[in-house]
C-alpha cells in the first residue's frame, strides 16, 4: 500500500488508479479461513462457526481461531506468512494493469526504498 501511495504522490498514478491497484490486491489476497482449510488446520465447519458466532469482525479470523484453541500460534503465523506470500505485489499489479512499465516501476521502487 505504501508503494502505491508513493507512486501516486510522485504523479505516476492517479487516485483512481491507486484505488484500482489496491482493489486488485485485496481481491486476490486469499482469506486466512480459506488457507486454513487448504492446509487442513481448520474444517469448513469450524471456519463457518467462527465467522457466524463473532459479530465483531475487528479481530482477525486467525486470532479468533487461536483464542478458541483451534489454531496454535505457530499455525496462525504460518497462515499469515502464506497469505503474505500469496498476496500480489503492488509493483506487479501496476505493470499488469498497464499503468507503468516494468523498468519504471523498478526505478521507482528503488527510490521508494531509498526514501524509507
Amino acid at each position: 500500500m505504501r508503494f502505491t501511495v508513493f507512486l501516486t504522490q510522485r504523479g505516476w498514478l492517479t487516485a483512481t488508479q491507486c484505488v484500482q491497484v489496491l482493489s486488485v490486491i485485496c481481491e486476490r489476497t486469499p482469506p486466512i479461513g480459506k488457507l486454513a482449510i487448504r492446509e487442513r488446520f481448520l474444517s469448513l465447519q469450524q471456519v463457518a462457526a467462527l465467522l457466524h458466532n463473532v459479530p465483531d469482525r475487528t479481530v482477525p479470523l486467525g486470532k479468533l481461531a487461536q483464542q478458541a484453541g483451534l489454531l496454535s500460534e505457530a499455525q496462525r503465523r504460518q497462515l499469515v506468512e502464506a497469505q503474505y506470500r500469496a498476496t500480489p505485489k503492488a509493483a506487479d499489479v501496476v505493470v499488469e494493469l498497464g499503468f507503468m512499465s516494468r523498468d519504471a516501476v523498478e526505478r521507482e521502487h528503488r527510490a521508494f526504498l531509498a526514501s524509507m
